[in-house]
Parts: C-alpha cells; structure tokens; sequence
C-alpha cells in the first residue's frame, strides 16, 4: 500500500473530526490516512501542524465533556427502565469518558492538585531560640550538679594539727 502523501486538506479533515470527539484512530481511518503517517506529519510539523493538533485537543476535551454532561444529566430511556442492564451500559460509558478526560487532558481534568510554595520562611530566629533553650537546659544541669555536690561534701572536717 503506497504512503499518504500530506496534505493541509486531510489534516484539516482529521482535526476537525477529532474536535468533535472521535478519536484519533476513528478521525485517521475516517479520512483514509493511517495513524502513523499522522504522527509522522505531525512530528515533521507540516504547516504548523504540531499547534493546530495542541489547539484540537481542547476542542476533543470539550467534546468529550459535553458529551459526559449530556449522558449525565439526561433522563433514563424507556428502554433503559425497561432494561436495566443499558442502565449499566450508561453508567459504564460514563466512566469511559471520565477516564478519557483524566488521562489524557490531565491538566483540565485531572484528580491530582500540585501545590507550590515560592515564598522562603527564615528558620533562624526559631533554630536560635532553641540553641539557646538547649544552652539553658545544660547551664542549669551544671548548676543542680554543682548543688548536689555541695549537699553530699561532709558536714564537719576535722582539723589536724601538726606540731613542729
């Protein structure tokens, strides 16, 4: 099978169809060019190819988000009342996309937070408040053990004199 030859027209196509929420593989096979050859175009970056697909990918989100919202908020059928495993089905599908919008716009719709601290907090006075409860505490050891030594010394010396 000879190789797609490139064209603005057929990435055109592809992206627009994948902003509607299809997938890439869908959108490629759509419009008769294997994924491959799409990862190809786009690694060589024909006509700016690289930030038309960056900007799609916000499209195929909202896409699949609106398509989430739709199934969410939509009432159950009569055949899904009637047969509650298309209840499943929905419920399934629900997840699908959820999962779809977590992996793979995870910035937008991602489940983790990232925190960041830019500000410096100044350990210093704290780190010398405490070197110098630290020097208190050793100080006042000294002193009880000095104390202690003055309590046991015996009461009474006894003087001996001696006589030359």
């Amino acid at each position: 099978m000879a190789k797609t030859t490139y064209t603005k027209q057929k990435t055109d196509n592809i992206l627009t169809a994948y902003a509607t929420g299809k997938t890439l593989v869908e959108s490629c096979k759509a419009h008769g060019v294997k994924v491959m050859t799409f990862y190809e175009w786009l690694e060589k970056d024909h006509d700016s190819l690289k930030e038309r697909y960056r900007l799609v990918k916000e499209s195929h989100a909202e896409s699949i988000s609106a398509e989430l919202y739709k199934i969410v908020h939509s009432a159950p059928t009569p055949e899904e009342l009637e047969y509650p495993h298309l209840l499943k089905l929905r419920e399934t599908r629900m997840n699908h996309l959820k999962w779809e919008l977590e992996k793979r716009h995870p910035k937008q719709y991602g489940n983790h937070v990232t925190v960041t601290q830019n500000h410096m907090i100044d350990l210093a006075p704290a780190i010398q408040h405490l070197n110098d409860r630290q020097a208190q505490r050793e100080a006042m050891k000294l002193i009880k053990s000095h104390h202690k030594s003055i309590e046991q010394a015996p009461e009474h010396t006894k003087t001996i004199e001696h006589k030359d």
